[in-house]
């Protein structure tokens, strides 16, 4: 263990200010350069700890209320597609009496998630999160909207269900991820 990895130990484990004083006093003493995980101070030639204080909720908007907003319209939001995915199962089985074909309907919904998700994660890491799970709940609902239009005008078919299918699975390899760590 390097010098200033122990006194980085020492200065986590004291608990009390003076104990905190007298190793501000060993790192001045040894001349040597801070590590950057710490945040000290110089004050005329000595160096002390700062201590910064932990701002949690740097809005005060976005607290408790911002949480229970994004609570209910994603709980809404999910609610809704798992409904919509629901009621086409129902409708495909109905149409073409086939389990097959709503296997089919499975795979073009969980394919697209299981190859895009392995490149989804960098994705949000660099990305804001509130915008991807907007593009992300706005393309579903797109979706689900094209789906009835179809559906009103008699024209719905099923590979209709399988491209909406193929796209949600694909919004849904960005949102979800964004989703919990939102």
């Amino acid at each position: 263990m390097e010098r200033h990895e122990k006194i980085i130990m020492d200065i986590l484990l004291c608990t009390r200010f003076s104990v905190w004083a007298e190793l501000v006093q060993r790192f001045a003493a040894a001349e040597q350069k801070i590590p950057p995980a710490l945040d000290f101070v110089l004050i005329g030639n000595k160096k002390t700890i700062r201590r910064k204080p932990m701002n949690f909720n740097k809005n005060k908007k976005n607290g408790f209320t911002g949480y229970i907003i994004f609570w209910l319209s994603q709980s809404v939001s999910q609610l809704g597609s798992a409904m919509t995915g629901f009621a086409l199962m129902i409708w495909t089985y109905k149409q073409t009496d086939s389990a097959m074909t709503v296997s089919l309907m499975t795979f073009c919904s969980y394919m697209p998630y299981i190859l895009v998700s392995l490149l989804a994660g960098s994705f949000i890491d660099k990305h804001s999160k509130k915008k991807i799970m907007l593009v992300s709940d706005s393309a579903a609902a797109l979706c689900t909207v094209f789906i009835w239009a179809m559906l009103a005008g008699g024209r719905l078919e099923i590979w209709h269900i399988c491209v909406v299918n193929v796209i949600t699975g694909f919004m849904n390899a960005f949102q979800q991820p964004a989703q919990s760590v939102a």
